[in-house]
């Protein structure tokens, strides 16, 4: 006898959905996690960037967003008012939150914030209920925080 009786086929359809019914959800998941650390990729290495033209050009250097206070949108790193290099909106599903309308260094890397006071900041971006957070030194250094909870301590 070949082939496969209705039954068999059935159970095995039947046996596949239920797969994907519990595999998708998760699959989504490991999606947006993968989107979100993407995210704060581009964004460290934008501010890594700007820093380093900073020192390279001896000139304070700006990333800004693209649009105003709005950092979700993509953001770029000027000088002068003359654009060095842009990143554009990669995922609209990603916020970023800086509390800053800027973020400057000056012509030797260090954090200068136009507020005037050289404090440690917190970025934080999320998608959906996952989260990561980058501390950006007053030296202009930055580094990716584990766990994102430590976003919202000093």
């Amino acid at each position: 006898m070949n082939g496969f009786t209705l039954l068999e086929l059935l159970v095995t359809l039947a046996l596949l959905g239920l797969l994907a019914a519990v595999a998708f959800p998760n699959f989504a998941r490991v999606i947006e996690a993968n989107r979100l650390v993407s995210a704060t990729n581009e964004f460290q290495t934008a501010l890594m960037y700007a820093r380093s033209e900073a020192v390279r050009r001896n000139r304070s250097t700006m990333l800004i967003p693209l649009e105003s206070r709005q950092w979700s949108s993509g953001w770029r790193v000027e000088q002068n008012g003359q654009p060095l290099r842009q990143w554009p909106r990669s995922n609209a599903t990603v916020q970023i939150s800086t509390g800053l309308d800027e973020i400057r260094f000056n012509s030797l890397g260090r954090f200068a914030p136009s507020t005037g006071t050289s404090a440690v900041r917190h970025i934080a971006l999320g998608i959906g209920d996952q989260a990561r957070c980058i501390r950006l030194e007053p030296s202009g250094l930055s580094r990716v925080l584990t766990p994102p909870q430590a976003c919202s301590a000093p």
